[in-house]
């Protein structure tokens, strides 16, 4: 009877220090909200994945955090890499939980970390999806120091400039504009029908969607002709 006591006593004691307090940490009450989100091993590892993605996701509960991070917007190729992090640093904070539980082993920051760092560089083995051919794109695969698939473009033409009839000046115009609305520009160009230059134009601007920098080039165009 006492062995039998004795036992039952000792997996109370365990069972409930197990469920009040946080495995990995030892300090906080576990929850998913602490395990996931608040938890020192979690939080390192969502600094380092919101560093090498430049996003950030800020929520007080687990599935609200989740959610926005399904939902964050990326080319195809990154998209794949972020969600395969986060699924991973998900399972790397229960794995080092479970460690601590069933092994009395722990696992550090940088052993969760590289556990993260090569399930990424696994996904992108499977090349999926392109990436977009942005410095944005570039900096994210660099950072894993992972290649990227650039999109190819679907029709390819060839543009040759003519020159005007004798007499007449043509002008040439492009402009952009980065996230469209963002900052952009606008420029032009004037020849001859000798291909001579008469003259030339950039503006730099501020806030504008793409077509409003397209109308802009022409106006400027117009006024100087």
């Amino acid at each position: 009877m006492f062995n039998v006591t004795h036992h039952l006593i000792f997996y109370i004691h365990v069972e409930f220090h197990l469920a009040s307090r946080c495995s990995v940490c030892g300090v906080s009450s576990e929850s998913s909200d602490h395990l996931f989100i608040r938890c020192p091993l979690a939080v390192a590892l969502w600094e380092a994945v919101f560093s090498a993605f430049q996003r950030r996701i800020s929520s007080d509960t687990w599935s609200l955090f989740f959610s926005q991070a399904m939902l964050v917007s990326f080319s195809d190729q990154v998209r794949v890499l972020w969600k395969t992090t986060i699924h991973v640093v998900v399972w790397s904070v229960w794995l080092a939980r479970n460690q601590w539980i069933f092994k009395s082993k722990t696992m550090d920051f940088r052993s969760a970390l590289s556990f993260v760092w090569r399930a990424v560089s696994d996904a992108n083995w499977l090349e999926i999806g392109c990436m977009r051919n942005c410095v944005d794109d570039l900096l994210i695969l660099y950072r894993f120091d992972l290649r990227g698939c650039p999109a190819r473009a679907s029709v390819i033409r060839s543009v040759i400039w003519s020159s005007p009839a004798p007499g007449w000046i043509k002008v040439n115009t492009d402009n952009a504009a980065l996230s469209s609305p963002g900052a952009g520009g606008c420029e032009g160009i004037f020849r001859n029908c000798r291909a001579f230059v008469k003259g030339c134009f950039t503006v730099p601007l501020d806030h504008v969607f793409a077509f409003e920098a397209k109308l802009l080039a022409a106006s400027i165009a117009i006024n100087f002709s």
